[in-house]
């Protein structure tokens, strides 16, 4: 488990000392894939590199598996940095030494006989599927492939946790859903701990269970990827979501008529999207719905469906009709000119 406790972190700068990360909060638990994502800029990387003291916090704790690593001494730190591996956006590979050795590498350090590094290296290619690449150079090798010899390479040590810090950010989409099946392959097989900090809203849709939302240093939204993916609290979030979130059509809110018209914004998650909530509603409280946009995606193996719904009708069946969707489990945001 890795709990984050009340984390800042400055930097000095020519324009004076920058915040990146303030006052952080956050519970990681064992076995869990965890996106954190913001723009550039944002303290996601800061964070990361936190948790494994590649910079150091100036106030707070980051306890891993109940060690407080900020307290620990260079020889400490040096044992839990081996449970903890790293994959980077660039590779960080060994361009002279072949993808056996750059897997090897971290082991030679630790001064694992020869013999028991044959084994592991040899199973490590085997499970990002490059054994016929072993005596390879990097310099022959696509950027799917360099990644996957950094995937092999973060997990020589058997470690606990992986951070990946924007692991696809260089990778084709085709690519990057192949490397993202590998990483959720490797959380299952073994079960590790993955921290990934991202920009990208389809690696957390396709990757992780939950997700923190960062912005100038902060964590503005944290959930489970569904809630958020559905229910988008903050602006944020939304703007991230802005491809699956069903636009509004420019106008139609100011367009609306005077006589208590209401657009909805409703999720659906699960079995609810294929029930016939909306056609019952109308039937129900005898008021018009009409659908402006929708969309519906899998998430994790979940259908999520957002409409934004105009309804039409006397206040209190709108009302009424509300309150039966919620009833219902779909969770309606109202819309104004405030809130998009």
């Amino acid at each position: 488990m890795i709990e984050i406790r009340n984390l800042s972190k400055s930097y000095n700068t020519q324009n004076g000392r920058v915040n990146a990360l303030n006052n952080i909060n956050l519970t990681i638990s064992d076995g869990e894939i965890f996106g954190i994502i913001g723009l550039s800029g944002a303290g996601k990387s800061s964070l990361v590199r936190c948790i494994n003291m590649l910079e150091v916090p100036d106030s707070g704790e980051v306890v891993v598996n109940g060690k407080d690593v900020t307290k620990l001494k260079s020889a400490e730190l040096r044992e839990v940095r081996k449970k903890i591996g790293m994959i980077f956006q660039h590779f960080n590979l060994l361009m002279n030494s072949t993808v056996y050795d750059n897997i090897a590498f971290p082991l030679r350090i630790s001064k694992i006989p020869e013999s028991e590094i044959k084994k592991r290296v040899d199973h490590l290619l085997e499970v990002v599927e490059l054994t016929e690449k072993r005596n390879v150079y990097p310099a022959q090798l696509s950027g799917g492939q360099k990644q996957r010899v950094g995937i092999a390479r973060s997990l020589a040590n058997n470690p606990d946790i992986i951070l990946s810090d924007e692991a696809t950010s260089a990778l084709d989409p085709t690519t990057t859903d192949s490397i993202l099946k590998l990483l959720k392959n490797i959380n299952q097989q073994f079960g590790i701990t993955i921290v990934v900090i991202t920009h990208e809203m389809n690696v957390i849709k396709k990757l992780c269970d939950k997700v923190a939302v960062m912005e100038n240093g902060i964590i503005v939204e944290y959930g489970s990827v569904i809630d958020v993916f559905s229910n988008p609290r903050t602006l944020t979030s939304k703007k991230f979501l802005k491809d699956m979130m069903a636009e509004l059509p420019d106008g139609i809110l100011s367009d609306r008529d005077s006589h208590g018209d209401e657009i909805l914004r409703a999720s659906f998650v699960g079995s609810i999207t294929g029930e016939p909530v909306i056609s019952q509603m109308v039937k129900k409280f005898n008021i018009d719905a009409n659908i402006i946009a929708g969309n519906i995606e899998n998430i994790q193996n979940t259908q999520v469906g957002i409409l934004l719904i105009k309804l039409s009708g006397d206040r209190e069946s709108i009302i009424a009709a509300e309150n039966y969707l919620t009833e219902n489990n779909v969770r309606i945001e109202v819309l104004t000119e405030n809130v998009i």
